[in-house]
């Protein structure tokens, strides 16, 4: 009939237990919301903020605590862009109500497509997507999630499969090897001047193509520069913006609402610190 307490800042010994940990498994990816590694997107709906910063301030935050009073989807998800450390977000989300396995939940799997939204809306916003995955009583990932599973999978695939950006010709503002956006060796990248105040990346098709998802890529062994980027189609004489975002990170996944036809494409990097850069962009069709 008490009510006992602990000082969770000391009482894990969490210096002790992460120094532990990088002793056994050094590649380990250690995760709370404190990180050190990869931190909580602060949902456990597999959302991630539609601006997210992979850097954080983690002064005075332990896992299971950060400051009084904070929301920790307006703090975790979107990330601090003069963060000192660097915690790229982690989003989790179950494929089923719950966390662990229930028959009456069998009709409420996740199905294909509503996966697919939670792949645009973590991936796709630069986070890691964990999905839990309940076994049911004989210990087997359940028939109904499995299917959910292979209908994700193969819609997944179509944004790899259907693209068109190998036909393109790439131009630039400033820098050198733009090619290296086409193809798919992260190492190598596009990096705008320093002093280029306004960067831009063009595709030049000899045919036009049909398309109606974007992937962009930045190159973050370079850090996380690019803060406000659109996206412009050639029509006549004019240029047509037909989307607009904030940070890229490791991917950007742009679903368009319909598929678009284009001789000339340009992407502007409208807010973005000196030397961004870019490994990997293209177009794909899933609607063909």
């Amino acid at each position: 009939n008490e009510t006992r307490t602990i000082d969770r800042s000391t009482y894990y010994q969490w210096p002790e237990t992460i120094e532990h940990i990088r002793s056994l498994q050094p590649d380990a990816v250690i995760f709370s919301d404190a990180g050190p590694d990869i931190r909580w997107v602060g949902n456990e709906r597999g959302i991630a903020a539609p601006t997210t910063w992979y850097t954080l301030d983690t002064q005075g935050r332990y896992p299971g605590y950060s400051p009084p009073g904070y929301d920790p989807e307006q703090d975790l998800g979107p990330g601090q862009p003069q963060g000192l450390q660097w915690v790229p977000p982690e989003a989790d989300v179950s494929i089923r109500p719950g966390w662990f396995y229930h028959p009456e939940e069998d009709d409420q799997v996740k199905d294909g497509l509503q996966l697919l939204d939670l792949y645009y809306k973590s991936v796709g916003r630069g986070a890691n997507l964990l999905l839990n995955l309940p076994p049911d009583h004989r210990g087997l990932i359940h028939e109904r999630d499995i299917r959910a599973l292979q209908e994700f999978r193969r819609l997944r695939e179509q944004l790899d499969r259907n693209q068109i950006t190998s036909e393109a010709s790439v131009r630039v503002s400033s820098g050198s090897d733009c090619a290296a956006v086409l193809n798919d060796n992260l190492d190598r990248f596009w990096q705008a001047d320093l002093n280029d105040p306004n960067p831009w990346l063009q595709l030049d098709f000899a045919n036009p193509v049909v398309f109606d998802h974007i992937v962009l890529q930045e190159a973050i062994q370079c850090g996380q520069r690019i803060a406000g980027w659109q996206v412009e189609l050639a029509a006549a004489d004019d240029w047509q913006t037909i989307a607009t975002g904030t940070t890229v990170g490791h991917k950007r996944i742009i679903a368009l609402p319909s598929s678009l036809h284009a001789h000339r494409l340009r992407f502007r990097f409208t807010t973005a610190g000196p030397g961004m850069a870019v490994n990997h962009l293209s177009l794909s069709s899933t609607r063909t």
